[in-house]
């Protein structure tokens, strides 16, 4: 649309699940649901958006305000998407536990008892083409 991001990148739920491990954890089990909700139009799904706490957190974002202009591109881009007279918004919810591990695996925990699990952003991968060699 404008050669900014628009929309956040989050992290795989198997990658939480690894990361709940190298933290010392034991049988984490992870789970998700998908959830749609329907819309008049995008007015009503960036109300939402905003009721909740929601924002663009990505490095790409735009940093100012945005015009009327490039509002009617976001309503023009979303109508695309138009089912049954609606506008669609899906969220995936994660959900997940652990149990304590041994005490040998267990993570450093702070004086003020929390047990912070670091999460290790991997490197993308190249992108191989064929006949590139």
């Amino acid at each position: 649309m404008d050669g900014a991001t628009h929309v956040n990148q989050f992290i795989d739920m198997h990658d939480i699940g690894d990361a709940l491990m190298r933290a010392g954890f034991a049988e984490p089990v992870m789970d998700m649901e998908k959830i749609a909700l329907t819309y008049d139009d995008a007015r009503a799904v960036m109300r939402d958006l905003k009721a909740i706490g929601a924002h663009n957190a990505t490095a790409g974002r735009g940093r100012g305000l945005m015009g009327k202009q490039a509002w009617r591109k976001v309503e023009e881009a979303y109508e695309r998407y138009r089912r049954d007279g609606k506008l669609p918004a899906s969220y995936e919810v994660v959900y997940g536990h652990a149990w304590k591990g041994t005490e040998k695996k267990l993570a450093k925990i702070s004086d003020d008892g929390r047990q912070v699990i670091e999460f290790v952003k991997k490197a993308p991968r190249p992108i191989e083409r064929k006949g590139s060699r």
